[in-house]
């Protein structure tokens, strides 16, 4: 049966009271053709729901050779945050700390909550000064109204429930909190050059990512108040190398230790078609082809965004 994306989007929203699975793949709301919603939402959701903790422990294991915290990402969650010696945060989905501890060099208060053991212990060896707590979005061990704000940094994809996640982290907040998410929207994917190399990776992701409308949705839902937006380019020099992180700079993608901390080429299945891919991209870099393809992909939509909410009431 085949529906339109406005029909899946109202269908969706009354299908998380059923089936409490709270995610909004974020592809179904865009300009794209009808798709086939059943089959769509069925594969997104047991794709996301089992991959993230296990995913996680595989890639934890090289996951600081790449990434790293990024100067000018942290500056803009340290803005956003409108931090102030006397307020208190929480990182959830940490990782290695990366973010956690420099946001905490930048004079924050900052408890991080990871999933995943191996990400934790090694935030534990980096910073033992800090505060590490085993823990997800879902099920969050803290007191009500135990921080002033929350941020996110490209997780919200493997959350196994987004409206309740919204919804617990709204819990341990203050009233009037902040929430500040740093994601990647699946519009804003269209437009990365890594499409033309690894097709499949490239929409397994955005099958994963909910959209703009989506995740103001889930957001109020969860007792949140959409307040503002940034799109984020990504640069030449950036030190954390997440999944663009090589739009300026192609060649990293050939490297093993880069793929092995990106979730999606991790989690792809097909990894023929990633090798084919690679071998593409390795003689459109050797040619001089790819100047063609990354101008061909040049787009105003920002490859990230900053997505920032209040805590209503």
């Amino acid at each position: 049966m085949l529906v339109s994306s406005t029909f899946n989007y109202k269908l969706l929203i009354t299908n998380f009271e059923f089936n409490a699975l709270g995610l909004l793949p974020g592809f179904l709301h865009s300009q794209a053709s009808p798709i086939n919603y059943y089959w769509m939402e069925k594969e997104v959701i047991v794709h996301a729901a089992n991959m993230s903790q296990a995913l996680y422990e595989i890639i934890g294991k090289g996951y600081d050779q790449t990434r790293k915290a990024d100067s000018t990402v942290t500056q803009r969650l340290v803005h956003f945050l409108g931090n102030t010696p006397e307020k208190s945060w929480v990182d959830i989905g940490c990782g290695t700390g990366n973010y956690t501890a420099a946001l905490s060099q930048a004079g924050a208060d900052i408890i991080g909550v990871d999933p995943s053991d191996d990400m934790l212990d090694q935030a534990r060896e980096k910073y033992p000064e800090m505060s590490w707590v085993k823990g997800k979005a879902e099920e969050l061990p803290f007191a009500d109204e135990s921080f002033d704000g929350a941020i996110t940094t490209l997780t919200i994809h493997l959350w196994d429930n987004l409206i309740k996640g919204f919804q617990e982290v709204n819990r341990v907040i203050k009233p009037g909190g902040k929430l500040v998410i740093f994601t990647s929207m699946p519009h804003q994917m269209k437009g990365y050059w890594l499409n033309e190399y690894f097709p499949s990776v490239i929409g397994k992701s955005m099958n994963m990512m909910p959209g703009f409308d989506s995740l103001q949705a889930t957001l109020d839902r969860g007792g949140w108040r959409l307040s503002s937006t940034e799109k984020y380019f990504v640069t030449e020099d950036l030190q954390d190398l997440m999944f663009y992180g090589g739009k300026h700079r192609p060649e990293l993608y050939l490297e093993t230790t880069v793929r092995s901390s990106i979730s999606y080429f991790v989690a792809d299945e097909n990894q023929e078609a990633v090798n084919a891919g690679l071998r593409r991209l390795k003689e459109d870099i050797e040619s001089g082809a790819f100047d063609a393809v990354r101008e061909r992909y040049a787009n105003t939509f920002g490859d990230y965004m900053f997505v920032v909410a209040e805590k209503r009431g």
